[in-house]
């Protein structure tokens, strides 16, 4: 998704996690130490950037995408282990897998659903 569509600043957050998390389900395309790689592999915050676009987006949606941004990053840290302040920090640790990525990824979409049926009743 490269591309902006009018349509993100409207998409739930589950969604958005969800669309992330399959930007980098397997570790042949997910990295560390950088948001994107020469071989267009993402971290998890670059993956979340990735659904999330900018480009072509105008200035009152680039900040609601700014907000999603934001809420992302918040989802994914608050199931992050409490030793880590923040997500780059866990995604880049040698000793954090493409599976506790993915994991992370589950437990905050988890939480996303949870937090949207509630916000619907």
């Amino acid at each position: 998704m490269d591309v902006y569509t009018s349509v993100v600043p409207f998409q739930k957050m589950s969604s958005i996690l969800k669309q992330a998390k399959e930007v980098i389900r397997t570790s042949d395309r997910w990295t560390k130490r950088m948001y994107r790689d020469e071989k267009g592999r993402v971290c998890a915050i670059g993956a979340v950037n990735t659904v999330t676009p900018m480009t072509g987006a105008t200035e009152a949606d680039i900040w609601r995408i700014r907000d999603l941004r934001d809420e992302a990053r918040f989802a994914l840290l608050s199931v992050t282990p409490p030793a880590w302040d923040t997500v780059p920090g866990y995604n880049d640790y040698p000793g954090t897998s493409h599976e506790d990525i993915m994991r992370m990824f589950d437990e905050a979409i988890e939480i996303a659903e949870i937090n949207e049926q509630e916000s619907e009743r």
